[in-house]
């Protein structure tokens, strides 16, 4: 602003000033309003939660090969101590199952991703799954928005390594069962 626009706005009487900040507050109030309304929105909560040094297993039916096939996985697993702004949670447990196409290289199955938390609620996901093969280890990402229950409206992020993968089995009788250390990561705006 310029130093006469300036001097212009405080020389304006104090009726047309008191106006002119209603209705910039009355704008952003509307807006703020509108945002809410439209988008069915309660008051959001910022929730930030990592669960580390957690075990998990993992098994699938057919065992997975060099060659893509149509894959049922199912997992479970501890995880905790948990830090964040949940003070009231501290260790939880998740159960995974999905399908899809998946090969020792790739990965393309979805499915449901579970976690009970310490203090009985629930956070369910429709998750999608990756794996990542590197030398000698195999990780492995479920995550997705959790769709109900605690913390609705945040993204889940379950990390495992899986180091002591035989990855032999999978050109031969195929690989049926992982297990690993791993985290759990809850971020972002609850609904």
């Amino acid at each position: 602003m310029a130093a006469k626009d300036i001097a212009a706005f405080r020389d304006l009487d104090e009726e047309t000033a008191m106006w002119m900040r209603f209705k910039v507050h009355a704008a952003v109030v509307m807006g703020l309003v509108g945002l809410f309304a439209a988008t069915g929105a309660r008051a959001a909560e910022l929730v930030a939660v990592t669960c580390a040094t957690g075990t998990s297993v993992g098994s699938f039916t057919p065992g997975v090969k060099n060659t893509p096939q149509q894959v049922t996985s199912r997992g479970k697993g501890l995880f905790g101590p948990c830090l964040g702004n949940q003070p009231g949670i501290v260790y939880g447990e998740f159960s995974y199952t999905g399908t899809g196409t998946v090969s020792c290289l790739t990965n393309s199955s979805t499915g449901s991703f579970k976690v009970t938390w310490n203090d009985g609620t629930t956070s369910t996901v429709g998750s999608a799954s990756i794996i990542t093969v590197r030398p000698n280890v195999v990780i492995s990402e479920v995550s997705g928005v959790i769709t109900s229950g605690r913390f609705q409206g945040a993204t889940i992020v379950h990390t495992v390594t899986l180091a002591q993968t035989d990855l032999s089995k999978c050109s031969t009788t195929g690989l049926t069962d992982v297990a690993g250390p791993g985290t759990l990561t809850v971020l972002g705006l609850t609904l």
